[in-house]
């Protein structure tokens, strides 16, 4: 996301805010400027922790729950279930390149994969009674490093039972 999304963002959060009469409190002034900084995916947990190392705020498990579901809803972020846990990211900007990520199955590595043949058959789709303004998608397999760990492993005991 680049600087004029982050502002424009950022502009949303506090119209909703101040239109629902809530308080801009330091606490969602200082989660969303958190949210605005990542760089891929993170956790609720994670996001707890830069709060407090990075903005020295000690934030609510309420507050991060209900502010990070209020972000999903204003279409900021994006969720992703991942295994065993859920993880957010900022959302892809409508009419812009969609998020395409590999996921590791067994260490849970996430990288962004960048293929422009992906990129421009999704955008060619054309889907009956719905206008598509952002995507995800997401491959699963094994990345290069636990794939050599699994075939060492797999050679020990190959050569454990031949001894």
């Amino acid at each position: 996301m680049d600087s004029k999304d982050k502002r424009s963002a950022k502009s949303i959060f506090e119209e909703y805010i101040n239109f629902n009469n809530m308080r801009m409190t330091a606490e969602r002034r200082g989660l969303l400027d958190a949210v605005l900084s990542t760089k891929g995916w993170f956790t609720r947990e994670e996001l707890a922790k830069m709060l407090k190392k990075d903005y020295s705020l000690n934030v609510s498990r309420a507050t991060l729950y209900n502010n990070i579901k209020l972000l999903k809803d204003l279409r900021i972020v994006v969720a992703h279930r991942f295994s065993d846990v859920t993880k957010y990211a900022l959302a892809s900007v409508p009419n812009r390149n969609g998020l395409i990520y590999t996921i590791c199955s067994q260490c849970g590595k996430i990288k962004e994969l960048k293929s422009k043949e992906m990129v421009q058959m999704i955008s060619n789709y054309k889907a009956k009674r719905f206008s598509i303004d952002g995507y995800s998608l997401i491959l699963y397999g094994l990345c290069s490093t636990c794939k050599v760990s699994n075939t060492k492993q797999s050679l020990k005991k190959k050569v454990g039972k031949m001894k």
